[in-house]
């Protein structure tokens, strides 16, 4: 026996985690090893990762180290067969003649060259990651916004005046889209940009409008990415305003007005054109082929008919031979025949009696089933009718709803006049149009009902016909869709707050609702309940004198109300309870915690409705794994609360702050009458 090699023996088997090994190394593929098998260069291989939608991965063991990124080996072999790739090599190799012929000084090929620069389609790549329009919609957001971002960027190298063009007029094809269907429905403004959300075919589309300022372009941005992006959403932006407008019945690409446009006008520039009737003339063309092929078969038949009565005269001299013999056979077969009908006949009327007695044996137990039936359907009848009124009822209410809310969306500002003074910027005039207002270019004209300016102050004369108000108004009327007063919003008045309205407020406790939410909300309940919103303002003017009285009363020093003292005592007794604690608790080494009573910690949580004491035996009854996400969830309960309760602290010491103001600021008014 002659021993091998140290450590060489029998081969082990491959044990289980090698295989779940191999197994994960064959699904990854570092983006090294997939640049060699597509042998691309790293520009081009991120150009059609991102036309394609492949994005890196995150595997769970990383085999080759943390810091490089992975893709899925089905991803790039789905790469490998895709027609885009032939057209990045053939760039590849024009850009390598071009070089030589430059170096060479081979000026008269480079006309030549110019025109056969390979140039890549992307209509099949959007077909393949939008197979439905719901699809394409749900992805408009980003598109949107990318593209409105390219069309309001400065030039510079990087970026091109054809593409930003490009970009411009899609999506005035598609403001312009908006404003015919009335298909606005939110608008919110921030430090951002403007909020805008629409909604086409029962899909809710979000996305920003930046600024009209002057944007510094950052150095450490890669816009070579950015364009490839650019290019991919231009064409899907391009392939859904095409069906949006084609729904319509309307011709595209539109034309410009180019009067308008030469004035400044952005909005309302289309000439809207209607797609011609092409279903009469593809029937017309349909027709003329119908006939002739019509034609054509009828000679055919003519000719098919002439040939076999050629044949016919030749074979009936030899068939007159054959059909005396077969009326012989056929006699014979017919008498034995006959017997077989006969027995048939009395088998089949036997048959027929026992299949009566059955019938009449059915139907009367039909007809008990069905007086069953009868009683038992009258008894749900009785009972369905009532439940019918209500769902009907219920259903009635909501389409009445919709078609109020469809109206206001087209008649919100139907019979007013918008003058925009040139400080407002000129995105407020989409919001105008597509709530069913109208613009005015003319300052002087008498039909203007509002202006709306963004100053302290105006100059001119005021004309007393119109209503001169900030540009937030337009806003704030679109989210509730109502015409709010006018009276907050007028020309040197401070604004009310500015809400979000993509925040809902509705059934939730938890929230912080601010005072403003809850103005607006007692606004639609009157306007819904058929009450005039100048009553409103009548109130709030009756409640704002109210606490003016107060005030002066209270700068006077007269405090003679009953009311008043019994809440200076309240004040008083819980300071004192509060000192009280606070000095037990400095004894027993102890923190005080500010806003906790010993009454409250007894209450039941107002998120369970269960005390203390029973939510500590049913946590006991949990399972770890449950215990664990319920306390989650009680905590994020808890941060909530904390929020609420610090911003109404807030929020009222703020309103104390500003009756301090005010208060001491009449003081000194009268100080210095008294003086003068």
């Amino acid at each position: 026996m002659t021993r091998g090699k140290r450590g060489a023996g029998p081969q082990r088997k491959l044990r289980k985690k090698d295989k779940k090994r191999k197994r994960n190394l064959a699904k990854y593929v570092t983006r090294a090893r997939a640049l060699q098998m597509l042998q691309l260069p790293v520009e081009d291989f991120r150009k059609i990762c991102i036309l394609k939608g492949i994005y890196p991965r995150d595997p769970r063991k990383k085999y080759k180290g943390h810091e490089k990124l992975y893709y899925s080996t089905k991803d790039i072999k789905f790469l490998m067969k895709e027609p885009v790739l032939q057209k990045f090599r053939q760039y590849d190799t024009f850009k390598k003649r071009l070089k030589k012929a430059v170096g060479r000084g081979e000026y008269s090929n480079l006309k030549s060259m110019g025109t056969g620069v390979p140039v890549y389609k992307i209509d099949h790549l959007v077909k393949e990651r939008y197979p439905t329009f719901t699809h394409a919609l749900k992805s408009l957001d980003d598109v949107l916004t990318m593209v409105n971002f390219f069309s309001s960027m400065p030039l510079h190298t990087g970026i091109s005046t054809e593409l930003q063009n490009e970009c411009t007029n899609l999506m005035l094809q598609f403001y312009n889209y908006v404003i015919k269907t009335n298909a606005l429905r939110k608008v919110f403004v921030s430090i951002k940009g403007y909020y805008f959300q629409i909604e086409i075919n029962g899909e809710l589309i979000t996305w920003i409008v930046p600024h009209n300022f002057t944007q510094k372009i950052p150095k450490d941005v890669n816009f070579n990415i950015m364009i490839t992006f650019v290019q991919f959403y231009k064409t899907t932006l391009t392939f859904i305003n095409h069906r949006l407008y084609h729904e319509l019945g309307m011709v595209y690409p539109p034309k410009f007005d180019d009067e308008k446009i030469k004035s400044g006008e952005i909005y309302e520039t289309v000439l809207w054109e209607q797609v011609k009737d092409s279903k009469n003339k593809k029937n017309k063309k349909q027709k003329k082929k119908n006939n002739n092929k019509n034609v054509s078969q009828k000679k055919e038949k003519e000719i098919e008919i002439e040939n076999e009565s050629g044949d016919e005269s030749e074979s009936e001299n030899e068939s007159d031979d054959e059909k005396e013999n077969d009326k012989e056979k056929e006699k014979e077969k017919l008498k034995y025949d006959v017997k077989k009908v006969l027995k048939k006949e009395k088998e089949f009327e036997k048959k027929k009696k026992e299949e009566r007695k059955l019938l009449k044996e059915n139907e009367k137990e039909k007809e008990k089933e069905k007086k069953e039936n009868k009683e038992q359907e009258m008894e749900r009848s009785e009972k369905m009718e009532n439940d019918k009124d209500e769902q009907f009822h219920k259903q009635w209410l909501k389409t009445k709803i919709e078609e109020q809310r469809e109206r206001a969306y087209s008649e919100l500002f139907k019979k007013c006049f918008f003058y925009i003074s040139r400080e407002v910027p000129a995105i407020i005039k989409f919001c105008i149009l597509s709530f069913g207002g109208k613009i005015i270019a003319d300052e002087q004209s008498n039909q203007i009902t509002h202006q709306i300016t963004d100053r302290k102050s105006i100059k001119d004369e005021l004309i007393v016909s119109r209503n001169y108000l900030q540009p937030q108004w337009v806003f704030d009327s679109i989210n509730e869709l109502l015409k709010l007063p006018l009276k907050q919003y007028k020309i040197g008045e401070k604004l009310p707050v500015h809400l979000s309205p993509f925040v809902k407020y509705e059934d939730r406790t938890d929230l912080y609702i601010p005072e403003r939410r809850k103005e607006l909300n007692q606004l639609q309940q009157d306007y819904r309940s058929g009450k005039k919103i100048d009553d409103y303002e009548n109130e709030l003017e009756m409640i704002n004198k109210k606490e003016i009285q107060q005030l002066k009363k209270e700068e006077s020093g007269v405090v003679g109300d009953e009311d008043d003292d019994k809440e200076a005592k309240e004040r008083k007794r819980k300071i004192n309870e509060l000192g009280n604690r606070d000095k037990k608790l400095s004894k027993q080494g102890g923190e005080f915690k500010e806003g906790v009573d010993e009454e409250e910690e007894k209450k039941p949580e107002h998120y369970l409705g269960m005390s203390k004491d029973d939510l500590k035996m049913a946590k006991t009854m949990m399972k770890k794994k449950t215990r664990k996400l319920f306390n989650k969830i009680q905590h994020l309960h808890k941060k909530r609360d904390k929020r609420k309760n610090r911003l109404e602290k807030k929020r009222d010491q703020i309103k104390k702050n500003e009756k301090n103001v005010n208060g001491s600021s009449k003081k000194k008014r009268r100080q210095n009458k008294k003086k003068n």
